[in-house]
């Protein structure tokens, strides 16, 4: 199955990661007024990424989408965490469901969601806790990580919200996996070259012999030709000519 076989690019995906940690912009947070000395701007910071990866502190966890002003708390609907799953899953070159042609599902799995978490969180050490990345680190700004067992939990914390008490809950999650799909798909969509290089079909090369006045596009000459005798492939126009 598709989904298996993303391992082969975690750590590529973990470092792509870190553009969309920066989003969550922790020192406007833990010092919004720019009052802290650095040493203690650094140590809040690094505190409040520790916090923010427990789902126990589930009002600043960082999948959840949860706004005190406007009294909006939605369960893995944080807008940069989804932002990255669908960029990276529909429109990046390492991802293969990128180049997959046909999306063997029809909401997203939650497998794919929890990978996404997984390599968000490490991109949020990597970018908020250099200090403690390169101390755990044996290769620098490389941090030692296990992503397998983080991903699992969270696939454990999504299964229980399809599960949750509240029907409202479990029926908006449904929805949201549904909807971040359809939203990845027309990004993709939207992302895909519209003028790809034209390659003529068989029948197209066909017709072209059978017809002998057949118009050629403009801007092609009449006198291309393969490799001569005398290594050259030659065009009418001047000034294309290429040796071997």
């Amino acid at each position: 199955m598709l989904v298996n076989q993303v391992h082969t690019f975690r750590s590529k995906m973990a470092k792509a990661a870190e553009t969309y940690a920066e989003l969550y912009d922790l020192p406007s947070i833990v010092d919004p007024d720019g009052l802290l000395p650095p040493t203690a701007n650094l140590d809040a910071i690094c505190t409040y990424c520790e916090e923010i990866h427990s789902p126990k502190n589930w009002k600043i966890y960082y999948l959840h989408e949860s706004d005190t002003k406007t009294r909006k708390f939605n369960l893995f609907s944080n807008p940069t965490f989804l932002l990255f799953h669908s960029e990276f899953w529909y429109t990046h070159a390492m991802s293969l469901v990128w180049h997959q042609e046909s999306i063997p599902w029809n909401t997203t799995p939650l497998q794919l969601l929890s990978i996404s978490a997984a390599a968000l969180a490490c991109g949020l050490r990597r970018v908020w806790q250099p200090q403690v990345t390169m101390a755990k680190s044996k290769r620098k700004r490389t941090v030692r990580y296990s992503a397998n067992y983080h991903k699992q939990q969270i696939i454990y914390g999504m299964e229980k919200t399809l599960l949750h008490e509240c029907p409202d809950t479990r029926c908006a999650f449904q929805q949201l996996l549904h909807q971040v799909h359809e939203d990845g798909l027309q990004l993709k969509a939207s992302r895909q070259s519209t003028d790809e290089f034209f390659i003529p079909s068989a029948m197209d090369m066909r017709s072209l012999q059978l017809n002998t006045y057949a118009t050629q596009p403009l801007g092609i000459s009449q006198a291309i030709a393969g490799p001569s005798s005398q290594g050259l492939v030659a065009y009418d126009d001047p000034g294309w000519v290429l040796m071997h």
